[in-house]
């Protein structure tokens, strides 16, 4: 049978209706214009015109700046957008691939959760409800759609793994390094400030309970575990490293977090970055709870997710830590906050164990999203057509330091001594004629990778590649008459991290492989 019981049946009914009302927006015929939305849309147009030509792994984005081309590949993982991009290149429209995507993001979150609460909990029920709590929670449903910012929501999916992983060192024999590998592999691989927030939040909970920490066979697995998620990173970070060693960006740093702390008030707020009201309603359960020693991880889990609440306020003094932990936005702690939470309610609803309790808890989060979703009507739903401009950059961070943006217009000639020389574009490449020699300039944005050869039919002859003014590429022809192709090859260390990335995962594979065998 396909369900062994009602109670298994009921299980999955309640999963699938977690999942609709986490996407209510979506079902819309058009999509919430989030604040960052149109530059990930163009990530994921240009993801796909990648693929289309058999370049596997981009490094710069083609179609952005008019066709400048953009090098946020080098410095913002995009190996989570090729879902959409895929489905994009087999014929859906851009806004739908998006949409399925997120769902797909849904799913997984609530996943990933509801495994993290039932590993800890040990409640089935109890898990379920935690998952709904956190997949809904106020934070990351404005994370998606009011802000559409991508990279942060993909974080907040692996969260409560790491959370998982922390609990499995400090409180059982750290059998599961996996946990913390891939979650951490996750927040690497989607939003690196994400990643330094729960990097932060585990060497604090490691410090704090330091007497469960220092045991030898668990270091050990906790330095190869670090080890293999840098190698199995290596792929995006080595390349960025290259890229900072070498050149200078607009990566922006917020020098005053406070300003942006939230006040009491704004934590409440439907509209706000903060938790919204009902999540602290849920949490009254607690009262109910009388023998507290069987809830004593369930009130740490608590205290945890308060303190990072009060990390996002005005009141906490970031003036004095905002040097040395830049996490641009305090609200960015909600996702901490959430997972505690939601831990914390597993607990407590294992442990009271009443199915009207279930049924309360389940209500209240339908309506919080009944009430988000009126809030969303007032936001800007946006056709596909919103989405044709290439000149979304977001903060634009990744651009080359001092670069005119408004500059970059035309990218459909080399100029030569102020002289435009007609050229042919295909993908990543430019092909012109250079009558004389001497220095030309050609309409590309320079990120180290960039080639020019003279392709006379016989061997490639490479010309010199130089950065010129508005970081434009500029190419130094040693003979005349020479028909010259320029293209962003890559480098040396971003091909070797391919194949290190490669070769790390088949190791897991293999790893997991042997295991498998090995436990049956």
């Amino acid at each position: 049978m396909l369900f062994r019981s009602k109670y298994n049946l009921q299980f999955i009914l309640l999963f699938i209706l977690i999942i609709i009302l986490a996407s209510i927006p979506l079902f819309h015929n058009q999509i919430v214009l989030g604040d960052d939305l149109s530059f990930h849309i163009l990530r994921i147009r240009n993801l796909s015109e990648s693929l289309k030509h058999f370049d596997l792994f981009p490094k710069i984005d083609v179609l952005t700046l008019n066709g400048y081309g953009y090098g946020s590949n080098l410095m913002y993982p995009n190996i989570f957008l090729y879902l959409p991009a895929i489905l994009h290149v087999l014929g859906l429209d851009i806004v739908l691939s998006y949409k399925i995507f997120v769902i797909f993001i849904h799913v997984i979150t609530c996943l990933i959760c509801y495994y993290t609460c039932y590993k800890i909990s040990n409640g089935k029920y109890a898990s379920l409800v935690a998952s709904a709590i956190y997949t809904l929670c106020q934070y990351r449903m404005l994370d998606v759609y009011s802000r559409g910012s991508v990279g942060e929501y993909l974080a907040i999916t692996f969260v409560p793994l790491i959370v998982l992983g922390v609990y499995d060192y400090l409180f059982d024999d750290f059998n599961n390094p996996h946990y913390l590998g891939v979650g951490f592999w996750g927040l690497m691989m989607s939003h690196t400030i994400s990643l330094e927030i729960m990097m932060a939040v585990t060497i604090v909970i490691f410090l704090i309970n330091y007497k469960k920490v220092f045991i030898k066979e668990k270091i050990v697995k906790l330095c190869i575990t670090a080890i293999i998620v840098l190698l199995a990173s290596a792929i995006y970070l080595f390349p960025m490293l290259e890229q900072f060693l070498f050149y200078k960006f607009n990566v922006s740093h917020t020098a005053g977090l406070w300003e942006y702390g939230m006040s009491l008030k704004d934590l409440f707020n439907m509209n706000k970055y903060g938790i919204g009201i009902i999540v602290p309603l849920l949490l009254i359960i607690r009262f109910f709870i009388r023998d507290r020693r069987k809830v004593v991880l369930g009130d740490q889990c608590l205290v945890a997710g308060l303190f990072a609440l009060y990390m996002t306020t005005k009141y906490f003094p970031w003036k004095l830590i905002s040097k040395i932990f830049v996490i641009q936005f305090p609200w960015r702690m909600n996702a901490v906050a959430m997972v505690f939470f939601a831990i914390a309610i597993a607990i407590y609803l294992k442990n009271i164990n009443n199915k009207y309790f279930y049924y309360l808890e389940m209500s209240l989060i339908i309506i919080s999203v009944v009430l988000f979703n009126q809030s969303l009507q007032q936001r800007f739903y946006s056709t596909q057509s919103s989405f044709d401009d290439t000149c979304v950059l977001g903060a634009g961070e990744w651009l080359p330091e001092g670069t005119n943006t408004s500059l970059l217009t035309d990218s459909s000639h080399v100029i030569y001594d102020k002289n435009i020389i007609n050229m042919e574009k295909n993908y990543n490449s430019i092909k012109f004629v250079a009558k004389s020699t001497g220095k030309y300039d050609i309409p590309l944005l320079y990120y180290k990778g960039y080639v020019a050869y003279i392709d006379n039919g016989e061997k490639k002859e490479y010309q010199e590649v130089c950065k010129k003014e508005n970081n434009l590429v500029c190419v130094n022809v040693s003979k005349e008459n020479s028909r010259v192709v320029v293209k962003y090859e890559g480098t040396l260390i971003q091909k070797v991290s391919v194949w290190v990335t490669f070769v790390t995962f088949i190791y897991i594979i293999m790893y997991f492989v042997k295991k498998s065998r090995y436990n049956v």
